[in-house]
């Protein structure tokens, strides 16, 4: 198979609330599927993040265009080296591939940095030394015991974290710790369904906040605040009135 990777001078529109670099890749041949897993690695610099206003690696992402429904779709990563400027992803197929960073994460202030040539690098996947996860470390804990990366309790999550985390250096501070130790613990999950039951309902709290906090309105969570004050109080008051 003859592999071609060109920048896309003509890619589809970036997703609504997304900030998208310039540089967009093509593999070819596309729609072309691979029986595991690769690596792909694409650099990027800080011209790049600022021409795209950008404040952070660390709010990058990798979005690939699917040619068939015509939308862009997140990939997660499975690392941001920021020393080295590059990001890593696994793909079983080729397409259109970009980097991009939600709208919200807040704008970058530094134009420095050089305007070297971009080019991927494309890694072998490494051996499968388990059950049903791969030893890849993309299968974080919430995609591991929900079955799938585009399950909608993961995207909740995803999207708690892209507003109420990342925007924040000790938010992002625990995502990246997550990100460095939960990968062992995700494949474990994988392998067992007990397990991926017994962490469901373990995160289940979580997802009701993260519900909480991303799909109601700013009146709606005054609203919950004050019926939670209230009913503590109520409480407080009933005992302190059969203390005495």
């Amino acid at each position: 198979m003859d592999i071609a990777i060109a920048e896309d001078n003509n890619p589809p529109s970036p997703p609504e609330g997304i900030k998208m670099l310039k540089t967009v890749l093509d593999f070819t041949p596309d729609g072309a599927k691979f029986n595991s897993k690769l690596t792909v690695r694409i650099p990027y610099n800080q011209t790049q993040l600022a021409e795209a206003g950008i404040k952070d690696p660390a709010f990058l992402k990798v979005y690939t265009y699917n040619k068939e429904t015509q939308m862009w779709e997140e990939i997660t990563p499975t690392n941001i080296n920021e020393d080295s400027q590059y990001i890593e992803f696994e793909t079983d197929h080729f397409s259109i591939y970009g980097l991009g960073s939600p709208e919200k994460t807040g704008s970058y202030v530094d134009t420095g940095g050089s305007n070297e040539n971009i080019s991927p690098v494309i890694e072998p996947p490494a051996n499968n030394t388990g059950g049903g996860s791969s030893s890849s470390n993309w299968c974080f804990i919430a995609t591991a015991s929900y079955g799938s990366y585009l399950h909608p309790h993961v995207k909740l999550f995803r999207e708690f974290r892209d507003r109420y985390l990342l925007p924040y250096s000790a938010g992002r501070y625990f995502v990246l710790t997550y990100y460095h130790y939960s990968p062992p613990v995700a494949d474990i999950i994988a392998e067992h369904w007990t397990l991926k039951v017994l962490t469901r309902v373990i995160l289940f709290p979580f997802l009701l906040i993260s519900a909480f906090f991303v799909k109601t309105t700013v009146i709606q969570k005054i609203f919950v605040i004050i019926v939670i004050v209230g009913i503590i109080c109520r409480k407080k008051i009933m005992n302190f009135e059969l203390k005495n």
